[in-house]
């Protein structure tokens, strides 16, 4: 789990899917995969910009997707958001956060919701 939280996407990965993503959005349409492939690039970035943009492609797909593949999306959208605050979370919090997205990956519950965990 440590791994998925903390990876950080390659730059030329990076630039790989952007382009990909920016010639399918050219062409009309961008198919749900390079939006997953490219949103997946942006949250492992190390810049907020880029994680704030990938959460944005993850919820497009939330909400246009099936119940399991919502599931799916949701567990990557817990990883952006964990990654979005880091900086302000404690050691006991990030197991916590850890602990959750686990759970939401390996069980059948399909809906996370995070921001619970950042409030008061």
């Amino acid at each position: 789990m440590e791994a998925v939280l903390s990876d950080v996407v390659a730059p030329e990965d990076l630039k790989k899917f952007e382009k990909k993503y920016n010639n399918e959005l050219m062409k009309g349409a961008v198919s749900k995969e390079t939006k997953f492939e490219y949103a997946w690039c942006l949250i492992r970035s190390k810049y907020t910009e880029d994680i704030k943009k990938g959460v944005v492609l993850l919820e497009e797909l939330v909400h246009k997707s099936s119940k399991d593949d919502s599931r799916d999306f949701l567990f990557y959208l817990a990883v952006a958001n964990y990654r979005l605050k880091v900086s302000h979370v404690s050691k006991a919090d990030m197991k916590l956060v850890s602990t959750v997205i686990w759970f939401a990956r390996t069980s059948d519950v399909w809906f996370v919701r995070t921001e619970r965990l950042w409030s008061g």
